[in-house]
C-alpha cells in the first residue's frame, strides 16, 4: 500500500450548494462548489514549497472567528479565472516536521532493559490494527481476556485501557503515538506496585512488517522477575499473530 508515502491536500471552504441528480446518482453544483474546485489547481504549493498543504478559505475563517496569525497560517490571494479569493495556508510538511521533533515519550534501544521481536507477514497498517484495536488484541494476546478502552474522541495520546488478564487488571496509558511507525504506554499492574513502559515499534522489512516491543520496568530490580512472565507470553502472542492477518483476509 501506497497511503504512508502519499502526501495529503485539505481545501476548506464555507458556502451554499444545489444537490443534482443525474440518473441514481447526486452531485453539489454552485458557485461555492466550482470554487472549491479552481482551488484544488491554485498555487498553493508554491507558497509552501512542498506537496502537503491545508487551505482555508476566508469564509472559513472569520466563520469559526480565526485568527490567521496565532494560527500560523499564511494569507494568499488565489487569482482564479472566477475572480480574486483570500486563502490561508498551512504547510502540512512543516507541521508534521515539528510534531516529530517535539518530545515525544519512547522506550529507545539503548534505555530499555529488554527488546522483545517478531517478523510478521502483514503490512504496517494491518499490524498497527493487531496491535491498537482492542478487540483484536484479545485474540492474540496471552492471557488477555478483556479491554476496556477510555478515549475522547480518536484514540492517540491519552487513552486509557483497562486490561483484564486472569485474576489481574492492568491500567495502560498512551504515552505516545506515531500511527503505523510507533506507539508507547505505561502499564500499572494494579496491587503490585509495578509500571512497565513499552514502545511498540513496526518496521518494513522483505515481506512483511518487524514488530519490536523495548522495555522498562519501575522498580528497576523487579524486571528479571516480570522478564521471566513476559518474554514466553510475547513469544506465544507472536506466533499466534503470526497467522491471524492471513487467516482474517481469508474469511473476507
Amino acid at each position: 500500500m501506497l497511503i504512508p508515502s502519499r502526501d495529503l491536500k485539505f481545501f476548506v471552504h464555507s458556502g451554499s450548494y444545489v444537490v443534482r441528480r443525474i440518473g441514481r446518482t447526486e452531485e453539489l453544483t454552485g458557485a461555492d462548489v466550482v470554487l472549491v474546485h479552481r482551488l484544488l489547481k491554485g498555487s498553493a504549493r508554491e507558497v509552501v514549497g512542498n506537496d502537503a498543504y491545508l487551505v482555508l478559505t476566508r469564509a472559513v475563517l472569520d466563520g469559526i472567528g480565526g485568527n490567521a496569525a496565532a494560527l500560523g497560517l499564511t494569507e494568499h490571494v488565489e487569482h482564479l479565472d472566477i475572480g480574486d479569493t483570500d486563502v490561508f495556508i498551512e504547510s502540512l510538511q512543516e507541521r508534521w516536521e515539528a510534531e516529530e521533533t517535539s518530545g515525544h515519550q519512547a522506550v529507545s534501544p539503548e534505555s530499555a532493559l529488554t527488546a522483545i521481536g517478531a517478523d510478521m507477514p502483514a503490512t504496517l497498517q494491518e499490524m498497527w490494527s493487531w496491535y491498537t484495536n482492542p478487540r483484536k488484541r484479545v485474540q492474540w494476546q496471552e492471557g488477555l481476556t478483556r479491554v476496556t478502552e477510555a478515549v475522547d474522541g480518536r484514540r492517540g495520546v491519552g487513552t486509557v485501557n483497562h486490561c483484564a488478564h486472569g485474576g489481574g487488571v492492568t491500567i495502560q496509558h498512551v504515552l505516545d503515538w506515531q500511527p503505523f511507525t510507533s506507539f508507547t504506554t505505561r502499564d500499572e499492574v494494579q496491587g503490585a506496585g509495578l509500571v512497565v513502559t513499552v514502545t511498540y515499534v513496526f518496521t518494513p522489512v522483505e515481506g512483511g512488517t518487524n514488530a519490536t516491543a523495548y522495555f522498562t520496568c519501575d522498580p528497576e530490580q523487579a524486571w528479571p522477575q516480570v522478564e521471566a512472565v513476559l518474554s514466553p507470553n510475547f513469544g506465544s502472542a507472536n506466533q499466534r499473530l503470526i497467522g491471524m492477518p492471513a487467516a482474517q483476509a481469508e474469511s473476507t
